[in-house]
């Protein structure tokens, strides 16, 4: 079962924004900021950092649009219900964690079946047939990524095109880094090569790219500002994430 958004996040969907300039935060756990409260997670401390320095320009909202577990597919399935509402002027896009995990199971499958079935019809064929089969109920795990690097590519290609569709400016983030000591060499070399291929989708979609491998960003600290999975932010973490965000805003978008 998807989890939803935060319920801080579905009461400020009811608040009537006003003049208010809008960014939307798309992405996975570490967006939604896992294990902390709602403050410290970096969407929130980057609304802060605006609202406090951005003042001449009017005031801005940070919309936390992220869902533990997502892929970059799931994150398109779910633009129209949780981006496009919010008629953000900038749109930030989080994925890959997920995405490279070696932990497929059916249902990314099935996920890559839906979203490839909406651009070729023999696949949309396959798709109405797989309706009238049985499936069974367990849930079968394969060491391989969650979503294909073609596919991850081709989704994130996708919602910067949303993005520019609905008039707002798209930027993408490379993924925090992951240090946990579970970690295999074949995991590593994954999150490595989804990493660059966020890297190559910004550069051939001309978008905005926040890389926070970048050397000239503040020096990340795995000790203070990782959790014991070594995936997960600290609030030392998130706050780190959105201080680097907010540098890249100001000098690009702002």
């Amino acid at each position: 079962m998807d989890m939803a958004l935060r319920l801080e996040t579905e009461i400020r969907a009811r608040e009537a924004p006003g003049q208010t300039r809008t960014l939307v935060v798309l992405g996975d756990s570490i967006v939604y900021g896992w294990g902390l409260p709602y403050e410290q997670s970096f969407p929130a401390v980057l609304e802060e950092l605006l609202i406090r320095n951005a003042a001449p320009r009017g005031q801005w909202r940070v919309i936390n649009a992220g869902v533990p577990g997502d892929t970059a597919l799931m994150g398109c399935a779910r633009y129209a219900r949780d981006v496009a509402p919010f008629a953000p002027q900038i749109v930030v896009l989080c994925f890959g964690l997920n995405d490279a995990a070696l932990r497929r199971t059916q249902f990314d499958a099935q996920r890559e079946r839906l979203w490839l079935a909406q651009h070729c019809p023999w696949m949309r064929l396959r798709v109405i047939v797989e309706r009238f089969l049985p499936h069974g109920g367990e849930v079968r795990r394969e060491s391989r990524p969650r979503v294909s690097p073609r596919l991850f590519a081709a989704a994130l290609g996708e919602l910067v095109r949303r993005t520019r569709c609905e008039g707002a400016a798209a930027c993408l983030v490379s993924m925090t880094p992951a240090l946990g000591q579970g970690l295999t060499p074949q995991q590593r070399q994954l999150y490595e090569r989804y990493d660059e291929l966020i890297r190559e989708v910004a550069r051939r979609a001309r978008v905005a790219l926040v890389d926070l491998h970048d050397a000239q960003l503040a020096p990340f600290l795995p000790a203070t500002m990782l959790t014991e999975d070594g995936i997960h932010l600290t609030a030392s973490g998130q706050e780190w994430l959105a201080n680097s965000l907010y540098g890249h805003l100001v000098q690009r978008c702002l």
